[in-house]
């Protein structure tokens, strides 16, 4: 039985599921919890991470549904996202020290990659995007397009530091990617990752409004949870998986990092639309964004880790 196909009623239990897995740490038990539209969302009782299972096309399941979506997310993604994640690897890397190989999945078309070339490491990524990434080679990255579900590589190839930048909450097996990120890289090499954050305030307060609403209110938990967004991480239990896989130095924290524009956070090609008319959705958006960066509020987690450098180090 798959584990998007096991059926469960709202805050029940459903034990015709004990041999499915969770998709993240192998747990047996999780609970529903939460409806929205044409999904249902499911929480792990052992990593704490929410999954959804979707009544219309599985994300990370159809290549042609997820390549879609990775052409859309480029049009609206910030313009210095970047040069963000750049800045993030440089600070968390000591400055890149030891860093000269970069693997980056998920690259879409380079942005992030570009800064790499440019302060000269060797850089390459995977794509599931034709498109996106026809336009990351064409800058001079090393590409291969496929599904970061299989991900294949030459033997001996090697990374000081694998990236995944808003990738992780988009596939439906994050163990499986985390396993193979582990093994493209050097010892002692860098695992840097950022995805949404389970148990942040705007999927508390999404939750909340959805459940005191009856669900008449559900536009911020569908900002949280979607047919793309597969899953949602807990600080914590996201740490304690990647120990598990024998990553070592292992750091979780929640930051701030908006990745689209302003006016898109209350409506646009990926995010629901707030109201019917476009032009108060961007008048909401702006001082909602300003709001949120003006309080520092957090959204996602930044996962550092190294690959042990001998087993002594797992």
């Amino acid at each position: 039985m798959s584990l998007y196909t096991a059926k469960f009623k709202p805050g029940s239990w459903d034990k015709t599921v004990r041999n499915d897995v969770c998709q993240l740490c192998n747990h047996r038990e999780y609970r529903h919890y939460l409806s929205l539209r044409d999904l249902d969302v499911y929480l792990c009782l052992r990593c704490r991470s929410t999954f959804v299972r979707t009544n219309g096309p599985e994300s990370g399941e159809s290549q042609q549904h997820s390549t879609s979506y990775s052409e859309r997310y480029g049009e609206e993604r910030a313009s210095d996202k970047g040069k963000q994640c750049w800045d993030i690897l440089r600070k968390q890397t000591d400055n890149l020290q030891g860093v000269n190989r970069i693997l980056d999945i998920g690259c879409g078309r380079g942005d992030f990659l570009d800064q790499a070339m440019q302060n000269g490491l060797c850089t390459s990524g995977i794509e599931l995007s034709v498109q996106a990434a026809a336009s990351a080679a064409l800058r001079g990255h090393s590409v291969v397009c496929e599904s970061a579900m299989n991900m294949q590589f030459p033997l001996g190839t090697e990374y000081d530091a694998v990236t995944l930048w808003d990738l992780l909450e988009h596939l439906t097996a994050p163990r499986l990617a985390l396993v193979q990120a582990h093994s493209f890289l050097s010892k002692g090499g860098y695992l840097v990752v950022l995805t949404p954050m389970m148990g942040s305030i705007f999927d508390r307060l999404g939750y909340m409004a959805h459940r005191l609403s009856l669900g008449r209110f559900d536009q911020l938990a569908r900002m949280c949870w979607t047919q793309d967004h597969v899953f949602r991480f807990d600080r914590s239990g996201l740490a304690a998986v990647l120990k598990e896989i024998g990553f070592v130095d292992v750091r979780v924290r929640p930051i701030q990092l908006l990745s689209l524009r302003a006016s898109c956070y209350a409506g646009s090609e990926v995010m629901p639309r707030w109201t019917r008319w476009d032009g108060l959705n961007r008048c909401l958006a702006s001082p909602l964004v300003s709001i949120a960066r003006c309080l520092s509020i957090s959204n996602k987690l930044l996962v550092i880790a190294r690959k042990g450098r001998n087993d002594r180090d797992r």
